[in-house]
């Protein structure tokens, strides 16, 4: 069955994937054809084109206090590794060794990334550690609770959200490779260990960031 699920869940990204491809060749095809229309319905067209596109709204401007440091756990994880790569602004490495603390305290799925069910075992003491370190360290630019505002800002529109932390631009998920480690970034860009990561591209549509901003909030509820 498993097996099974894994061959449905790759013809369904493949399908996708290059559904996208025929709409970006289709639309490069278009526009490149000689344009024949009269004056009136090309400023009828532009018209109609200027209305459709209209601009992404900009994302609001959240306020986070910053937090104190605390490598509290639950699960005998050491943070410590993690403390030094964001205390040395080494995103990257914060972001790969968050991806491991995140396999060990809750274990990924089969398709490798925080399905639902992973990530309802997430220890509270720890998601918060984890939180913390990142939002002390980039003084409130990344971390959870950054991207579960904007997530809640956004009323858990997946493409105006991924559009705010520029893990897409206009609808399309970015390469892996275009991420940002620094303080450039969009705010909430990072982290991204428990996005999954398809063909080299993120795949924030399956309910990722709902599920972890949902389990954050239940977090902080239960500690208040």
């Amino acid at each position: 069955m498993k097996l099974i699920g894994l061959l449905v869940f790759i013809i369904v990204i493949l399908l996708v994937y290059f559904a996208r491809m025929l709409v970006r060749y289709y639309q490069r095809h278009y526009k490149a054809k000689p344009n024949y229309e009269s004056e009136n319905s090309r400023k009828e067209k532009l018209t109609i084109e200027k209305e459709s596109n209209y601009p992404i709204p900009k994302p609001p401007i959240i306020s986070i206090p910053k937090p104190p440091i605390s490598l509290a756990t639950n699960k005998r994880i050491d943070y410590s590794k993690l403390q030094t790569f964001l205390e040395n602004l080494q995103w990257q490495k914060a972001d790969i060794e968050t991806r491991l603390i995140l396999e060990q305290i809750s274990g990924f799925s089969q398709f490798n990334y925080l399905d639902n069910q992973s990530i309802s075992k997430l220890p509270c003491t720890d998601l918060q550690t984890i939180d913390n370190l990142w939002l002390h360290y980039s003084n409130c630019h990344f971390g959870f609770t950054v991207q579960s505002k904007l997530l809640l800002a956004s009323k858990e529109n997946l493409n105006l959200f991924g559009e705010w932390v520029g893990w897409s631009k206009q609808g399309v998920c970015i390469n892996n490779s275009d991420l940002i480690y620094d303080l450039t970034a969009p705010r909430g860009h990072l982290p991204v260990a428990y996005i999954p990561i398809v063909g080299g591209y993120l795949w924030i549509v399956l309910g990722s960031v709902i599920w972890l901003s949902k389990r954050l909030h239940d977090c902080h509820k239960n500690y208040q």
